[in-house]
């Protein structure tokens, strides 16, 4: 097990709750980099935990801090609606800076959290996804020894993704973009939090990448139709509208409205694409643990 951490995007919905759910005792540090600012409610002393403010990019912010770790955990992502510049200025030039600034401190441990969306066949302006793979490709490229993880759709309290599947879901009539046939694996936080920390305990550095997900597979449909009932409304008509026909839209509205629109042209990949993960050791070992979705549901609308 490493002595000392570093946590990118310490701040951000996985990062909160991995410093919720780890066990600051059996650590020497944990330094949390975030660009937000320190948290309200700050560690006790004891907890061994300390926050540094800094860009990602800028790597004389937290040189001194990296330099005192042997293992990083990289979570920090740009996600949400944005330009395509700055999906790549973070997620592939902020790996980039990271990886050579843990080459020059010594830290050889790398665990790089990624995402399902990295394998959609169709990454149509879809630079998230785009820029997240080729922050992939600069982590598997290093020197380092690391692992890179790729979770499906992440399902808990407060969960953005989540989050804006439930505006869908409560939606008078719900659109299923790409006819819902498309397959998902939704995984809950707390699955995610404990295979991160597995990986941990267990050093499994490796230089392999795992997909995660959850212990089911459901389509779109039927997963946007559980998440209509757990919100306690009644039946919705379906609407299915193809993908060919509302992408060239949405990519035209985006360069005025982006700030406001509820879906980007890139974010339809995820209606268009299946986000199921490939078996592997590490997922069948941790599957007979996982919360079903509707567990996973349950747990999200109350107090986590």
């Amino acid at each position: 097990m490493p002595t000392s951490l570093f946590i990118t995007g310490a701040s951000g919905y996985v990062g909160r709750r991995l410093l919720s759910l780890i066990d600051p005792a059996t650590y020497r540090t944990i330094y949390c980099l975030t660009r937000s600012g320190l948290p309200s409610r700050q560690p006790e002393p004891e907890a061994k935990m300390h926050w540094v403010t800094g860009d990602l990019l800028d790597s004389a912010a937290y040189a001194g801090p990296l330099a005192c770790c042997d293992a990083v955990v990289h979570l920090a992502a740009l996600t949400g609606k944005h330009k395509a510049a700055a999906y790549f200025r973070v997620n592939t030039e902020g790996t980039r800076v990271l990886v050579d600034a843990c080459r020059k401190a010594g830290v050889r441990n790398f665990l790089h959290v990624s995402t399902i969306a990295v394998k959609f066949r169709d990454q149509s302006r879809y630079y998230y996804a785009q820029s997240k793979k080729l922050g992939e490709e600069i982590v598997a490229q290093s020197d380092l020894r690391f692992t890179i993880l790729r979770p499906t759709i992440v399902v808990g309290n407060r969960a953005p993704v989540l989050e804006s599947l439930c505006r869908l879901a409560r939606a008078p009539w719900i659109p299923l973009f790409g006819g819902g046939q498309v397959e998902v694996q939704p995984i809950y936080v707390d699955d995610l939090i404990h295979s991160i920390l597995s990986i941990l305990d267990e050093e499994m550095f490796e230089n392999q990448t795992l997909d995660l997900g959850g212990p089911e597979v459901l389509s779109m449909e039927d997963m946007l139709i559980r998440l209509r009932r757990a919100l306690g409304r009644k039946e919705a008509r379906l609407v299915r509208i193809p993908v060919g026909l509302i992408r060239p839209f949405l990519a035209l509205f985006e360069k005025l409205f982006l700030p406001i629109m509820p879906l980007t042209a890139g974010q339809l990949a995820s209606f268009a694409n299946d986000g199921t993960i490939e078996s592997n050791p590490f997922f069948e070992r941790l599957r007979p643990r996982m919360k079903s979705f509707d567990e996973a549901l349950r747990l999200a609308t109350t107090h986590e």
